[in-house]
């Protein structure tokens, strides 16, 4: 199993922990069911989802975009993907507010609570940031390592 993990790219693992913590924090939440306030597990688990299907659609969005042979489209992909992202996160939040605010609407459907979906969107908007500081310091050391491998051959060679 952490074998696995470990080839996965940066991208996955950070999906791949947000969707654990996500797991994590709805099972903590799972005793609200017993005092019927899970409302608030369900929405967790509607943003947890979305949230997870939004950043999936961030790294392999990009990849998308950059295969494309015509570039003159991918400013348009790059719109698209970015509405898609903030109209199912809409989607998610009026559901949630719909069934928190107006649940009359529906009969008393009340299956999930708005503060549950907002909260579990703060997933992307914690890991996203901190994947992008750890990757890119990340990125730095290898290509310092790589500038420090060229300086010791250019020094042998002069040294000859």
């Amino acid at each position: 199993m952490i074998k696995k993990y470990l080839r996965l790219s940066s991208e996955q693992r950070t999906l791949v922990l947000m969707g654990a913590l996500a797991l994590f924090v709805f099972l903590v939440l799972c005793p609200l069911f017993l005092i019927e306030q899970g409302s608030y597990a369900m929405g967790w688990l509607l943003g947890s989802i979305i949230a997870l299907i939004c950043y999936w659609t961030m790294y392999r969005g990009n990849d998308f975009i950059l295969s494309q042979s015509e570039k003159k489209n991918a400013s348009m992909m790059v719109v698209l993907f970015y509405m898609g992202r903030f109209i199912l996160m809409g989607i998610g939040l009026v559901l949630g507010a719909i069934c928190t605010f107006k649940s009359e609407w529906f009969s008393g459907f009340s299956m999930f609570n708005f503060w549950g979906v907002a909260a579990s969107y703060l997933l992307v908007f914690v890991f996203v940031p901190l994947r992008t500081l750890f990757a890119s310091k990340k990125e730095d050391a290898v290509t310092v390592k790589k500038l420090e491998a060229k300086a010791e051959k250019a020094e042998e060679g002069e040294g000859k």
